[in-house]
This record gives structure tokens, sequence and C-alpha cells, in this order.
């Protein structure tokens, strides 16, 4: 299989085979069932002393192209054996190695200067190269899945393999998850499963959109995140695939809800499903209702769609809709698209893998809570009287039109909002009093509890951190 940047070949027989990652330095090793990705510790068993030379020198020959410390992949009771993983482990430990290694990519700054932080699918390619150890050396298959040519003996360490197109080095090593990264890996590695081949096809087709070399046009971009998305569902048709797609993510997170809006997950439900849109069907115009998503996928279809047909692309981005100017699936289609199908991937994996590192925060407090509570069960002492708040100060209120005209913004739906701690004046016994903050533009004022839900009532926005935790 060679697929968005995979290098996964057939070993050559009766060869001790080297598995690793050319163009990837993890942070830390993942598991993957019997199988370890990363850097092997000292006391891990290697084939043969001369095998062990031979693999270190050609690793070592990747850092005159710039990468160095590339992940290898060994099994957990026999190390470094010259075995490689058999019947699709190959492909399911590179298909869960990327998936997790592109997820990574939420907790980089999308700016200019992030560039050299972003991984793409070649940076996940995974290698099984067979070691000649009596002639030092290797036969390796140049090029690509429909044409290429074998050298053979290739002299180990006197210059690096050649790597995937438009392969790039990451700046610092990749923390990845090693929940995502196991799940995919028993996912795919199970493929009788219909759900599991959905997935599986989906996830594909991601990679290929994620793909670096330039040949890949925008236009083919597009289209493989839409056909990500029906492969994903199991339908085809727009409007039913929206529809199903909106499901998805309200079912699974159903027991969660309250834990939304976050910044982790686009989709939220919280945002609006009253959108009224019109479109045509055998001549008649017709009116339909949709959620925020259900918008923003017809308009990644209108865009597909016209590629396919028309030739064209009208337009490759998508506005936030007037009923929700804040709307977090504006942007461009492809970055937002790409976002959203990795977070339906993952919904479908479970909301334990959606919501993984906001669950795991939530357990830390709730953790944190019950030993305060604890500690202070074991002490004998007065309640203490609940601190003013400030409507006991008897503070006055602002209308909804007074705090929208200090903003200077002619609606609320316009507005952010934002908790923030006042803290203790004069060393005293007050505690740190909570109060909000609503901004529009460059405007901010500090609004009380009361003004916030008049805010919110009337349609302000959380405002919601640029990055969050990760799923570990």
């Amino acid at each position: 299989m060679n697929d968005s940047g995979g290098a996964v070949r057939a070993p050559g027989a009766g060869r001790p085979v080297l598995s690793f990652f050319p163009a990837l330095r993890l942070a830390r090793n993942i598991e993957l069932g019997e199988w370890i990705v990363g850097v092997p510790p000292p006391a891990t068993e290697w084939r043969s002393d001369i095998f062990r030379e031979l693999a270190t020198a050609l690793l070592g020959s990747f850092k005159s192209v710039g990468f160095e410390s590339p992940a290898l992949v060994w099994h957990r009771e026999h190390g470094l054996n010259g075995a490689y993983p058999i019947d699709g482990i190959g492909v399911a430990i590179q298909t869960a190695v990327r998936f997790a290694l592109l997820d990574s990519n939420d907790q980089i700054a999308r700016n200019q200067n992030a560039g050299g932080s972003l991984a793409t699918s070649e940076n996940a390619a995974l290698y099984l190269q067979p070691i000649d150890e009596v002639d030092r050396s290797i036969s390796h298959v140049r090029g690509g899945a429909l044409r290429s040519t074998g050298t053979l003996g290739w002299h180990i360490g006197e210059m690096a393999l050649p790597l995937p197109d438009a392969v790039l080095p990451i700046d610092a090593p990749v923390r990845i998850s090693q929940m995502l990264a196991a799940r995919i890996f028993d996912t795919v590695s199970t493929r009788q499963n219909p759900q599991n081949r959905r997935i599986n096809i989906a996830i594909e087709w991601h990679a290929a959109a994620m793909a670096n070399p330039s040949a890949v046009t925008l236009q083919q971009r597009l289209i493989g995140l839409k056909t990500g998305f029906e492969a994903l569902v199991g339908k085809s048709k727009s409007r039913e695939c929206a529809t199903k797609l909106r499901g998805l993510f309200h079912d699974t997170t159903l027991a969660h809800h309250g834990l939304f809006p976050w910044a982790g997950c686009i989709w939220s439900p919280t945002e609006r499903t009253d959108l009224s849109r019109t479109y045509r069907e055998n001549g008649t115009t017709k009116t339909v209702l949709k959620s925020e998503l259900e918008d923003w996928f017809t308009a990644l279809a209108d865009a597909r769609n016209a590629i396919i047909h028309d030739g064209r692309m009208p337009f490759d981005s998508y506005s936030a809709p007037p009923e929700r100017p804040l709307s977090r699936y504006a942007g461009h289609l492809f970055w937002k698209g790409e976002r959203i199908l990795r977070e339906a991937i993952k919904c479908t994996l479970g909301a334990d893998i959606l919501l993984c590192g906001l669950l795991a925060k939530q357990k830390r407090m709730e953790e944190f809570i019950a030993l305060i509570q604890d500690s202070l069960s074991d002490e004998v002492a007065p309640t203490p009287p609940s601190p003013p708040t400030q409507s006991d100060r008897h503070v006055e209120s602002r209308a909804l039109e007074v705090l929208l005209a200090e903003l200077e913004c002619d609606t609320a739906n316009k507005v952010q909002v934002t908790k923030g701690f006042r803290e203790r004046r004069n060393n005293d016994d007050e505690p740190a009093e909570e109060f909000w903050i609503a901004g529009f533009a460059s405007i901010e004022t500090t609004v009380t509890p009361d003004e916030k839900k008049v805010l919110k009532e009337a349609g302000a926005e959380d405002k919601l951190p640029e990055f969050f935790e990760a799923c570990d």
C-alpha cells in the first residue's frame, strides 16, 4: 500500500526488516497492540549487533536531509528482531500514527510563523525496510503506485533513502495521543465491522486531503473531504449527509451537552438550528430550517458540486450566517472541513475519544473538589458567611440597550463574554470575586452576572480559548 504519503511495502523475503517512520520525531512512545512506536529504551532486544549497527547507520543517514531521531517500530516482547507487522498490521500502525499526528495540529497556532510545526500526511510514512546483513546494503523501491523502479545494493549510510514527495521536517518532537492512536489501531485492524470500514475509508480520504504535494490541488482536497464525510455517515446525498452528521454529534455527546461550547469541538448543542434557507427542487422553491453545521456542510457540498459539474470553484470560504455573526464555522472551507471531518471521525469512535481532554480535565476538577471537601470535613469550624455578591451590594444592572451602546455594537450576537476574577483588595479576608467581561471589536466592559445573562439571552457568545486540553 502506498497511500497519502505512506511507504508501507512488502519487505524482501529472507532478510530482517527495520520498521520506522523516517520523518517523524515523537515526544513519547505509543503502544499499539503488540507493537510500540518511538525511541526504544536501552534494554530493548535487537536481532544482532550487526543488525543494530546497520540500522543505526541507516537512520543516521537521514540527518543529512534534515530528519533526526526517526520513530522506530518494535514488538513488545521480541524487540527489534527483524520481524515486521503482518496481516495489515503495518497499515493499521501507519493509519493510527498518521491520524493522531494530524490531530495534534490543533495545538499549533495557525499563523505564518507556525508552518514548521505543521504535520502533513507524509510525516507518518512507515517504512518496512529489508536489510542485507552480509553485503551491508539494502534494496529500495523508488517511485509511486503507478510507476516505480528498484535500486539494488544501496550501501547503508552513504546517503538517505528517498522520502515521500514534499515531506518537510517538523520543528520539534510531537506529542500525539496514546488513547486516540490505540483506538484507531484497533478500529483499522478489525475492518470486518461495516462501521469500522467506513471509519477507515474516511480516514484515508482525510489523509489524502492532508498530503503536502502541490500536485494535489485545493479542488481535489475539497472533493476528498466531502467524500470522507459521505463514507463516514454512509450517505451520498448532501442534505441527508448533513442531517446524519448533525445527529452523530448530537447523539454521541448527549450525556455531556452541559460541557459545551468547548474549544476542542466546532459543533456545539448551543449552535443555531433555526436558519431558514430556500432551495430549488424539481422547479419548486422550498424552505427548510438548518443548523449551523448543516448550513456549513451545504456550502462545502455546493463548492464540491461546482468543481465536479461546472469545472470551477465559486468560493473557498464560508461566511458566518447573518443569524450568528460569530459562528465558529466561518473560515476557509478546507481548514474548517479538515477539522470537522477529523472531529466527526473521533465522534464515531466514541464520546470518550472526541471529548477525552475535556473529560479528563473535568475528572481532575471533581477529584480536587472531593479532596478539599474531605479535608474540610475533618475539621470542626463554623460555616463562614457567604461572600457578598454584586447584587447584594445593590449594583444596578444596565439594560441591554445601555450595554450595547457602551460597546458601540448594534446587536448582542456580535458580543463575546468571558469570565474573570477580581483579586482581593487590601489583603483582607474578602474572597476573589467572579465577574464577566463583555467585548466587541476592541471595546470591553465589565458586566455583572445578571448583565451577562441578559447579553447571553440576546445572543451573545462565550469567548473560547484558542487552544484546549488535548487527548492524552
